[in-house]
């Protein structure tokens, strides 16, 4: 979702545009069907800063992509993001699935606790 925000946003020449918007227009379509199902209150936070967005855009660049940068394509791809966002951050919540960059709240998620299995004894001959 967050790749084909980024090609929306601030690749528009891009020849995958528009496999882009169809991965972004079903991605976000997936959300809201999950978020109506489960009940999860979806807010229109993009979660990531500005520097992290510029930072994504940098290596873009650097492998040759005709990215742009600037206010406008920030705020473009903030408002795409935010469509999705936060729903996917709790849907990881609620699977306890480990933070990946961009998504979730980055916090350490501990491990359960499992009550170490012990051999069964063994049965007695009859």
């Amino acid at each position: 979702m967050d790749s084909a925000a980024l090609v929306m946003s601030s690749m528009e020449e891009e020849p995958t545009a528009g496999a882009a918007k169809l991965m972004f227009t079903v991605g976000n379509h997936l959300v809201e069907d999950m978020a109506w199902v489960f009940r999860l209150k979806l807010e229109s936070d993009a979660i990531i800063e500005e520097s992290e967005y510029v930072a994504a855009i940098a290596r873009l660049k650097a492998a040759g992509y005709r990215a742009h940068d600037g206010d406008v394509h920030w705020q473009k791809f903030a408002k795409m993001r935010g469509k999705y966002a936060s729903g996917l951050n709790q849907i990881a919540q609620w699977l306890a699935a480990p933070p990946a960059p961009w998504v979730g709240d980055r916090s350490y998620l501990p491990h359960r606790q499992r009550v170490r299995r012990t051999a069964a004894a063994p049965k007695p001959a009859s």
